[in-house]
């Protein structure tokens, strides 16, 4: 489920509360961190069609849960400018990164951009070492309908802070 939140409760489930790192990456290899960010917030930045992009966030809520079974992982952040979800296909323990997809909603930008629900996972989702972080870079993006909108180019990369 790439929209909406989950509930972070999950019976039998490993939930790690995080706080993260944004990143930059290369495509063919996992996200490396290059900035930190503190308790609840969500950092973003990148170039998309060329132009540039960062911003910064106060996250108003969150969940993560990582994958269980044949279930994907999911990371959801909404804050009171927009979204970010991501869908992860591979438990991601501290210090691993695994293949995800998802989508960025910045409403004061009116930027949209995401991988396609039902597609391939394009993107990599990071935990940090200690535990305490995740950071992720979404790659070939599409605008919205992400499943056959006009193709963007560029990458975002950037991290979201859990409460601690």
């Amino acid at each position: 489920m790439l929209g909406g939140m989950k509930t972070l409760g999950v019976v039998g489930a490993t939930i790690l509360a995080l706080v993260t790192t944004a990143c930059s990456s290369s495509s063919d290899g996992p996200a490396t961190p290059t900035l930190a960010c503190g308790s609840q917030e969500l950092k973003v930045s990148g170039t998309l069609d060329g132009e540039g992009f960062n911003l910064v966030r106060r996250g108003s809520g969150y969940a993560f849960t990582n994958k269980i079974g044949a279930d994907p992982g999911t990371m959801d952040v909404s804050s009171p400018q927009g979204a970010l979800s991501i869908e992860f296909n591979k438990l991601i323990a501290n210090g691993a990164s695994g293949p995800a997809r998802g989508s960025f909603t910045d409403t004061e930008g009116a930027l949209s951009v995401g991988n396609c629900e039902s597609g391939d996972f394009v993107s990599t989702l990071s935990a940090d070492a200690d535990g305490n972080g995740v950071h992720f870079t979404l790659r070939n993006l599409s605008r919205e309908p992400y499943c056959g909108g006009a193709a963007v180019s560029g990458e975002l990369s950037g991290c979201f802070g859990f409460t601690r």
